[in-house]
């Protein structure tokens, strides 16, 4: 018969482990094995065995011992639950389960059970649906036990102690609320169910994440507000029954650095009000079974550790038996659900805002216009920003969907003269797009990649009242600017309006696009931003990024972009975009959006790749130039040249006072920004063409052989696009290729668009925006 097949042991697998569970089930209901019973001895009798224990213990009495059942400090002396914020959530202390009962006086016992009860007696009668627990733990409760009662459980890991929730674990709350809230909705019938929202002991981590839902789901954040609210619904003790805020004796978050934390992330001004709390009585007492230490969470058991009788302990089989790959956090271990590593640029918040403003790096080190800024957003809510901007630009797929430009060729240069055409240059900036939402603003790049950054959007005052913008998504670019004093200045440059408040813009034409732009989001924020820099409400200055609409002119204006508005620029900049004035907006590449480059700076992006042919070390490596292809193909690049130089022949290769006789070999193996070739391996690079490169990778003949007449000239590096994740596609490379044959000069462009311009006689006057170049 030979091996079973995989398919035949799944199926036997599934069948071996039904029969435990059977057999388990069997043996409870029998009280055998596991589950027997002593003789003589009910279950009552064993619980007053344990409540004796409890009455009886001697806190003074002896050397205290590690009890892995003895509930976090200061728990037992917690209030349970508190009353109802936001209309929807009731704060409360984590529940324990039977386990830890025996630990518990009766009077204090807090199950799941009674969780719900008593946050449904808080919420007037409504019923729990969803609880979410923000411990770090995994030992308080099975989850099962609210689930089976038709309440929905999430984890939302949160470490406790001295770190408030991190931008993952604020971003993931957030976003779970809002969609069992949004999935749920209120269908007419009266109130709907509340959410039940616990730490270890109510207070700190729910505060906190109680105060950033207020903060990004109301239409305007008013921080000191949220948190007072909060400290009115989560008193320090439960002494006084009422449900009237006002009769309870405020606490809330009681720890400095949550509440400062909030502060750091919000930039709102902190009002002499907004104290910290004393500690409650019951923090404040020492837990002999910790020696005096304040455990936030229970700490975690090794396996050898966890009592025989536990839910996840050894005899058990059925977690034995879980998969090693799951993705279930080990009961006991201190894994967190949903974690993020520091890698993943998870961090605490605010600490972005704190490492950059748009005025400069706190550590002194230089700005770079593709340094990532903001905080990492929870996955499920990157998702949903994703489909609401692809949903804005009438796109489908899973690609970024702004539009592209094609390069300025002389096959197309006549586009210039058939339409009306706005001019502007072209930073070579990072692009974004940024959508502006009421829980934030969101970086979304070329990779199709979302952060959260911490920069306020308020809608126009007279439209909107006092709110913040809401589906409104901008197209920019952001750049760095080189003062002359040596400083640096981060700015967003904003050049399209492809959505406002949630209506799609992409059939308007460009000029209506890019007026909206001023009146609905420039202009409000620089009234906002004025108001604020008087009282001191905001504190801008600690922004990432300064936000600024990128000037344009009629095509009239091209001579003085190019002859006297570029060379004055503080910012990289490599040629000019010419936008069709009448046009819609258009995903992906737009025939009629131009770009035209500076020669030396006309480029493509490729992606390199190694050929190693044997050499393990490296050394000989020869790279390989690659575009897109069709059906997610890759193409190697062949024409004019397939060769590739790290550096190119406008750089010395005759060595240096340093590296004296070094020239060629040193120039030939290492860029001017240190890469080398085997830093390059994988990533997409920008190149442009360069006709006499002196220090290309042609030791293969074969590829010289394959590269015709042009392998005199090279693909000169320029820099790593760590903005993109795909190379240029092949048509677009074909066309950017010709744009580099035809060398169109700044001369010819200038020239060409004045005699378009006097052709058209009475044509001449372009749609006005209302701007002239900058002298």
């Amino acid at each position: 018969g030979g091996a079973p097949r995989p398919r035949e042991s799944l199926v036997a697998m599934e069948e071996l482990q039904k029969a435990k569970r059977e057999r388990l089930e069997q043996m409870r209901k029998m009280g055998i094995g596991k589950f027997q019973k002593d003789e003589g001895q009910t279950d009552a009798m064993r619980q007053n065995v344990r409540d004796e224990d409890v009455r009886n213990k001697d806190p003074l009495s002896s050397k205290p011992s590690f009890d892995p059942w003895s509930p976090p400090h200061g728990w037992v002396g917690a209030p349970a639950v508190g009353s109802l914020v936001a209309d929807v959530f009731v704060p409360s202390k984590t529940p324990l389960d039977e386990r830890w009962s025996s630990r518990v006086p009766p009077e204090r016992r807090y199950t799941p059970e009674d969780a719900l009860r008593l946050a449904s007696a808080a919420a007037g009668g409504r019923k729990v649906e969803l609880v979410i627990d923000l411990t770090n733990s995994n030992r308080y409760y099975d989850p099962a036990a609210f689930e089976k009662k038709g309440a929905a459980h999430v984890k939302v890991a949160c470490v406790g102690k001295d770190a408030p929730p991190d931008a993952v674990a604020v971003s993931r709350f957030v976003y779970e609320a809002s969609k069992f809230l949004a999935e749920r909705g209120r269908d007419g019938r009266g109130k709907n169910g509340v959410i039940l929202v616990h730490c270890t002991h109510g207070f700190n981590r729910t505060g906190a994440a109680l105060v950033h839902y207020m903060q990004r789901t109301r239409p305007w954040p008013k921080l000191n507000e949220h948190l007072a609210e909060f400290a009115a619904a989560r008193p320090s003790s439960d002494a006084v029954p009422s449900s009237s805020a006002a009769e309870r004796t405020p606490c809330g978050i009681y720890k400095p650095e949550y509440i400062q934390s909030l502060f750091d992330e919000y930039l709102e001004r902190r009002f002499r009000t907004t104290a910290a709390p004393p500690l409650p009585a019951w923090k404040l007492e020492s837990s002999p079974d910790e020696g005096g230490k304040a455990e936030t969470d229970a700490p975690p058991l090794p396996d050898s550790a966890v009592p025989a009788d536990d839910l996840f302990g050894a005899s058990n089989p059925e977690y034995l038996a879980t998969s090693a790959t799951s993705r279930a956090p080990r009961p006991g271990g201190d894994a967190p659900i949903g974690s993020v590593s520091a890698d993943a640029g998870g961090g605490a918040l605010g600490d972005a805002s704190r490492r950059t403003t748009a005025g400069g790096n706190l550590d002194g080190s230089r700005m770079h216009h593709d340094d990532v800024l903001g905080e990492v957003v929870f996955e499920g809510q990157a998702r949903e920003i994703r489909n609401v901007v692809l949903w804005l630009c009438g796109q489908e797929g899973s690609r970024f969907p702004g539009s592209q430009p094609v390069s300025l060729a002389r096959d197309n240069m006549h586009e210039v003269a058939r339409r009306e055409y706005h001019v502007t240059w072209k930073a070579d900036g990072t692009r974004y797009m940024l959508l502006c939402m009421r829980d934030g603003a969101y970086l979304v790049d070329r990779k199709f990649a979302v952060r959260r950054v911490v920069v306020r959007f308020p809608a126009p005052l007279k439209t909107h009242g006092v709110a913040t913008h809401n589906a409104t998504l901008l197209d920019g670019e952001m750049v760095v600017d080189d003062l002359p004093d040596g400083s640096q200045r981060r700015r967003f440059l904003v050049y399209d309006c492809v959505a406002a408040f949630g209506e799609k813009l992409i059939d308007k034409p460009f000029v209506e696009r890019y007026g909206i732009i001023t009146k609905s989001v420039v202009d409000p924020r620089g009234a906002f931003l004025a108001e604020a820099g008087k009282s001191g409400s905001y504190d801008f200055s600690k922004e990432p990024f300064s936000v600024r609409r990128k000037d344009f002119a009629p095509l009239a204006g091209t001579e003085k972009f190019v002859r006297e508005f570029i060379p004055k620029l503080t910012h990289e900049c490599d040629g000019l975009i010419f936008q069709p004035s009448r046009a819609r907006y258009e995903n992906g590449t737009m025939p009629h959006l131009l770009k035209w480059k500076f020669t030396h700076l006309n480029s493509v992006d490729f992606l390199l790749r190694l050929d190693s042919r044997g050499a393990g070390d490296g050394k000989g490596a020869i790279p390989r130039l690659f575009v897109g292809g069709e059906r997610e193909t890759l193409v190697d690049v062949r024409e004019p040249s397939g060769l590739f130089a790290l550096r190119g022949s406008h750089e010395d290769g005759d060595g240096d006072e340093e590296h004296p006789g070094a020239g060629t070999e040193r120039l030939r193996d290492v860029a001017a920004d240190g890469s080398t070739l085997r830093d390059l391996d994988g990533r997409i690079v920008e190149c442009a063409w360069d006709k006499v490169a002196r220090f290309a990778f042609d030791d293969d003949s074969e590829r010289k052989h394959e590269s015709g007449a042009h392998s005199s000239g090279a693909w000169r590096y320029m820099r790593v696009r760590s903005d993109k994740d795909a190379p240029n596609f092949v048509t677009v490379y074909k066309h950017t290729l010709q744009s580099i044959l035809d060398d169109i000069t700044e001369d010819e462009i200038v020239d060409f668009v004045g005699e378009t311009l006097s052709k058209r006689r009475s044509e001449t006057a372009d749609a006005g925006l209302g701007y002239a170049p900058p002298v």
